[in-house]
């Protein structure tokens, strides 16, 4: 059965909220036998109260509840359930109490003594009113769901043309002879960039769902210099791309991924406006012009401009100008979103026929938290003894190629593994009699039982084993705190030298289990 459909054929419930207990009587006598499911209350608090068991898709509410007052319940009501329709009754007509109920949020105005065909009429278009509502609300949410979808796979799908691009070139480069290491070199730079660029994508997706992330700042002009790669393969040939970028750190409050988000947005802005041939300058420095000490990213191009018509709507969500699927309309919004939460702005200025400017003003300066923050232990570790031969890692993840990837990895780094697809192998090959082990390292979402609860069952036995999360979404990692120490997060996806040297530099913390 259809959702729409279980809908429709759910009761239609009605909260009668009336203090003449007589006239409640009467109205559920009136509405029962119509197919409403009736729900009566006499006051205020009761009503509130009633709300909190009895889904109500209408309330009928007497304007005069003894002492309290039934068009300053409306509020309280819908502040409760906002999709409530609230209908006021009344036996004295009064234009002052209609207007004040229409303003409280009251759907319509009866008055006694009730036509009950008029009521049962009412009743039933408020609530097909509400309904349809909802149905349009849900339409309207596929729709953004839709959107979204496709602008993730448009980035994606871009990240993977260059990967494509750069796997072939790469492999050109290595056939020579003598192998061309140079042209090697920046294709796998170029392979690095667009990896970084796919899973900044997915970070975007986890920042829609869970809001803004804190950031820890950036220097913009190592940010900008490390996006060249992957920028000079966004122009088409015949298009120019020039970089001046001041050599000196400029830290500004956006962290790497969001501010490398906003060059390649608005870099790609700019090479859908030139089309096949023409210039694109991109210049990051110091803005001179402001009180406050500032960095201003300008994003020049040549194309076709923006016609006034539509520049102030170019920020706004799911609007674009491309057709069809070219263009997600969620580019500049992103973009947008990001530097005002940095306490930011953007500037455009466009003409149609010669070109447009971005001007994105941000704060200078590294933000408080970065600065505070002592050097990380896991940034560069100090070398690890060699470890044991009879020491284990125990990796868990259900997908073999990063399992196979990661084995392989910590047995170069000098370490045996034991490899598994769940917590439940886990567990079992711990049970049988299994040599001793110097760690865990697994993924937090597997199938069954998840990694944390892994975590959590090895804790009980060695305290002090060290462990290192993999997740797709670190930000959302319950439980960590319960753990304690001797323990990392890598966010998916990671290098294999830096998961190993995570490892390493937890087992230096202390001596290694047994």
């Amino acid at each position: 059965m259809m959702i729409g459909q279980a809908e429709s054929l759910r009761p239609r419930r009605i909260l009668v909220v009336e203090d003449d207990r007589d006239f409640a009587e009467s109205l559920i006598d009136l509405l029962e036998p119509l197919g409403f499911a009736v729900c009566a209350a006499s006051s205020v608090s009761e009503a509130i109260d009633s709300l909190a068991t009895f889904a109500a898709d209408v309330a009928l509410i007497d304007v005069k509840l003894g002492a309290e007052d039934g068009v300053g319940l409306i509020p309280e009501l819908k502040g409760r359930s906002p999709s409530l329709v609230c209908i006021l009754m009344t036996a004295y007509a009064a234009l002052d109490s209609a207007v004040e109920a229409v303003k409280n949020g009251a759907h319509d105005y009866l008055f006694k003594p009730l036509d009950p065909a008029l009521l049962a009429n009412k009743l039933s278009r408020a609530i097909d009113e509400r309904e349809e509502q909802a149905r349009r609300q849900r339409e309207q949410r596929l729709i953004l769901m839709g959107n979204l979808c496709a602008g993730v796979a448009h980035d994606v799908n871009n990240c993977l043309q260059v990967m494509l691009n750069e796997v072939g070139d790469l492999d050109l480069a290595l056939s020579e002879q003598p192998p061309d290491t140079e042209r090697a070199t920046q294709s796998t730079e170029a392979l690095l960039a667009s990896l970084r660029t796919a899973a900044e994508v997915c970070a975007r997706i986890l920042t829609f769902a869970k809001g803004t992330p804190v950031s820890q700042g950036a220097d913009a002009s190592k940010v900008l210099r490390e996006s060249m790669p992957i920028l000079s393969k966004l122009t088409r040939p015949k298009v120019m791309l020039s970089v001046d970028a001041a050599e000196a750190p400029l830290w500004v409050p956006l962290d790497a991924t969001q501010l490398q988000q906003v060059i390649m947005n608005l870099v790609l802005n700019a090479c859908h406006a030139v089309g096949d041939s023409g210039t694109i300058r991109v210049e990051l420095g110091e803005d001179g012009d402001r009180a406050e000490p500032s960095v201003r990213l300008r994003v020049v191009d040549q194309g076709c401009g923006i016609p006034s018509a539509i520049l102030p709507r170019i920020f706004d969500p799911y609007f674009s100008t491309r057709p069809g699927s070219e263009g997600t309309g969620l580019g500049l919004s992103i973009v947008h979103g990001m530097v005002r939460a940095a306490g930011g702005e953007i500037l455009v200025d466009s003409e149609v026929g010669r070109g447009t400017r971005f001007d994105v003003i941000l704060p200078k300066g590294m933000p408080a938290k970065h600065r505070a923050a002592p050097p990380s232990a896991l940034a560069a570790p100090s070398p690890s003894p060699s470890p044991s031969s009879a020491q284990h890692v125990l990796i868990v993840d259900d997908f073999s190629p990063i399992l196979g990837a990661m084995d392989k990895a910590f047995r170069i780094a000098g370490y045996s593994n034991v490899c598994v697809g769940s917590a439940e192998e886990a567990l079992s090959w711990l049970e049988s009699g299994s040599p001793e082990i110097c760690g865990l390292v697994s993924d937090v979402r597997l199938p069954g039982m998840s990694g944390l609860e892994l975590a959590e069952r090895l804790r009980a036995r060695w305290p002090e084993l060290p462990i290192v999360f993999l997740s797709g979404d670190v930000g959302n990692v319950p439980q960590l705190a319960k753990l304690g120490q001797r323990m990392a997060v890598l966010s998916k996806p990671f290098q294999l030298k830096a998961l190993v040297e995570s490892f390493q530099a937890l087992c230096q913390a202390g001596p290694l289990l047994t």
